[in-house]
């Protein structure tokens, strides 16, 4: 265990130890990730940025920023949620909504996306 590698099993172990956190601690922690990379990632925020300004010209920029810091948010909580839990672990708390217009499609042969 050299010095040069404490940094990285330091990491491990708080990983480990993340992975034995209740799935509520788990979203709280993905919240603050996805809070710090929309400031530690501003090339990436100012794409995003762009990207809705695009999209949805008809909104406030309150609005739009509104969207942007849910959108982090919610990158970091998909990040840490899906890092250290298995999918078996995640399936009660998954919910499908609209699954009957994916089932219609796959039935006519026709396809619900592009």
């Amino acid at each position: 265990m050299h010095p040069r590698y404490w940094g990285l099993w330091l990491g491990l172990g708080m990983l480990r130890l993340i992975c034995l956190l209740p799935y509520r601690h788990l979203v709280t922690i993905g919240t603050y990730i996805g809070q710090i990379a929309l400031h530690l990632a501003p090339r990436r925020a100012r794409i995003a940025r762009i990207n809705i300004a695009h999209c949805l010209p008809e909104l406030t920029e309150a609005t739009r920023e509104t969207i942007l810091r849910t959108h982090f948010t919610a990158l970091g909580i998909g990040l840490v949620v899906n890092w250290v839990r298995s999918p078996e672990t995640m399936r009660p708390l998954i919910q499908i909504d609209g699954l009957e217009h994916l089932q219609q499609a796959l039935a006519k042969k026709k396809a619900s996306y592009s």
